[in-house]
């Protein structure tokens, strides 16, 4: 991994979370036993829930580092699974949505979001997802609810969510 600073070991344990979490969330696994599900498991149903929720949002989240258009391996190996989901059903559509963080200017980061959708579309792609299964789309800075002020943050802003229709 380029650098050994601070912020590359938080992004690298950020992707690192992400995968594990990625990983207990295709499978159905969730972070709570079974019979929390049951009757009588008070709030432990809607905590279940939220446990889920995060992992499936993480699951459909690929980050990326800072000047950066390139898929790590976490992130492919959340995009081989979306993949898989894909081609056994291609009937099945995923939006593509390109986040940024705000830093650089607009141009720049309107120009690396689409890099990064496309990257993410070429590795969809390269493992058999039909073209047209696949649909992009990106946010500006501008319509992020609060602006980031450090790293961390903005780390998990730079991101490509694979988002499914209901």
């Amino acid at each position: 991994m380029p650098g050994n600073t601070p912020v590359s070991a938080i992004s690298a344990l950020i992707h690192a979370c992400a995968c594990f979490l990625a990983t207990l969330a295709l499978f159905g696994f969730s972070t709570l036993p079974a019979q929390a599900e049951g009757n009588g498991g008070g709030g432990a149903k809607s905590e279940q829930s939220g446990n889920a929720d995060t992992a499936i949002i993480e699951a459909n989240n690929i980050y990326f580092q800072l000047r950066s258009t390139a898929v790590d391996e976490a992130g492919k190996l959340k995009l081989r699974e979306h993949a898989n989901q894909l081609r056994q059903n291609p009937k099945k559509r995923v939006t593509l949505i390109g986040h940024m963080d705000d830093l650089g200017s607009r141009n720049y980061n309107l120009a690396i979001t689409e890099e990064r959708l496309m990257a993410v579309s070429n590795q969809l792609r390269a493992y058999g997802v039909s073209a047209h299964q696949i649909r992009r789309t990106r946010v500006t800075s501008d319509s992020s609810p609060t602006p980031c002020r450090n790293e961390a943050c903005r780390a998990l802003t730079r991101m490509v969510e694979l988002k499914y229709p209901e």
